[in-house]
């Protein structure tokens, strides 16, 4: 399904009053949750339904738990993205309704007393009353400690008595034992069902910033591993910011292989999984590289090695060198003091200067070489030159 259905989708939902519950699936890293947010805080003034949360159940333990963190972290939808300071916070309390405020104050009150303890029960059984005609985001579906039949059932409380809308983001590969609930109920609870799948073009749009360095350069690069993983491309936009500084002023070269060597080895360190080469594996290309060259393996290597193998000579990576391995200690470290880059991007910078001397010395005397006219100006003046 593509990004722009779902953000129709999801419009309808939120600008309607009627209590609904939308599973929003896809993969880890994709951005389900960023986007999520974004499409409510571009509608917030348009929802029919006044009020909104989000709410994580990774280690939610209770619903009754579950229920007064819906209740606490509930504000004005108009309030949403906006930082709360105490006259907001004064005044979304106030618009939750008075008497529930009163009866939140009375059990306040008493919290110095020596059955304190009891009162958060108090607080955990009042709370599902407390709950109405609100928009709720529950994350992360797939780890949370509660059994599937318990979240759903509360899911369908909120839709037919509270007047609820729901919506439930997950990862449905990783649902394990609440799979087979979820498919026993969704029919039942689930109104609007959407997969949330961008593609690399869509994810990078949003995770690389305008004005991010050598962007699309780092673009390019994403795009021939087919990254979506949106929390992914965000930390290559961060790695890049970080050694940016340290390689503008050197060859234009040195950025270039430092963006094609950061993209790969972060996709390798931060997204780890069987298909793709590890980054143990590509820290050690030199030597892959050399044993496989270009024929075959007489079957003495597994598919796995050679599909990684595939992999990373059609990213077009050729050696590593020391300037890649001190990329690789940046992306391990967050950092790039002690990892050697600024002392391996000077040799690199050194390299490229003296291979650009060569050609344009070489170019120069093609002139003599390749040429049977009288252009003996132009060859002195291009030796000049390079010289």
């Amino acid at each position: 399904m593509s990004v722009d259905t779902v953000k129709i989708v999801a419009e309808r939902f939120l600008t309607s009053r009627k209590p609904e519950v939308l599973a929003l699936k896809g993969a880890w890293g994709v951005g389900k949750t960023y986007t999520w947010d974004q499409i409510v805080k571009s509608h917030k003034d348009s929802t029919k339904l006044k009020h909104y949360c989000y709410v994580s159940l990774f280690g939610v333990s209770s619903i009754s738990q579950l229920a007064l963190s819906i209740f606490t972290t509930t504000r004005e939808c108009k309030l949403i993205g906006t930082e709360m300071s105490l006259t907001l916070i004064n005044e979304h309390w106030l618009s939750i309704g008075k008497d529930s405020v009163k009866k939140l104050a009375s059990l306040a009150k008493m919290a110095d007393f020596p059955y304190s303890k009891n009162i958060s029960v108090g607080l955990d059984q009042l709370a599902p009353s407390l709950i109405n005609d609100t928009i709720i985001c529950l994350d992360d579906f797939e780890r949370s400690q509660l059994k599937a039949d318990e979240i759903i059932g509360f899911i369908s409380n909120l839709k037919e008595k509270r007047g609820c809308k729901v919506v439930l983001i997950f990862n449905e590969d990783e649902l394990q034992e609440k799979k087979d609930t979820y498919k026993k109920y969704r029919e039942k609870v689930i109104d609007i069902e959407l997969l949330f799948a961008p593609s690399p073009s869509e994810a990078i749009g949003w995770a690389f910033p305008k004005d991010m360095p050598c962007r699309i350069l780092a673009e390019q690069y994403a795009t021939n591993l087919k990254l979506v993983n949106i929390r992914l491309l965000m930390k290559i936009a961060d790695l890049i910011e970080i050694v940016t500084p340290s390689l503008r002023d050197l060859h234009p070269a040195v950025m270039q292989q430092a963006v094609s060597t950061l993209v790969l080895l972060a996709w390798a360190y931060y997204e780890t999984n069987e298909d793709k080469p590890d980054f143990s594996f590509i820290r050690k290309w030199e030597r892959w590289a050399s044993h496989f060259g270009e024929e075959e393996t007489n079957g003495k290597e597994d598919q796995k090695t050679k599909d990684w193998a595939a992999i990373i000579r059609n990213y077009g990576l050729t050696h590593i060198d020391e300037f890649d391995f001190a990329i690789s200690k940046v992306i391990e470290h967050g950092h790039i003091e002690e990892t050697g880059l600024i002392e391996e991007a000077a040799k690199l910078n050194a390299q490229f200067v003296a291979n650009d001397l060569e050609n344009s010395f070489s170019e120069a005397w093609d002139l003599f070489h390749n040429f049977f006219s009288d252009n003996s100006g132009e060859l002195i003046a291009a030796l000049r030159d390079s010289f």
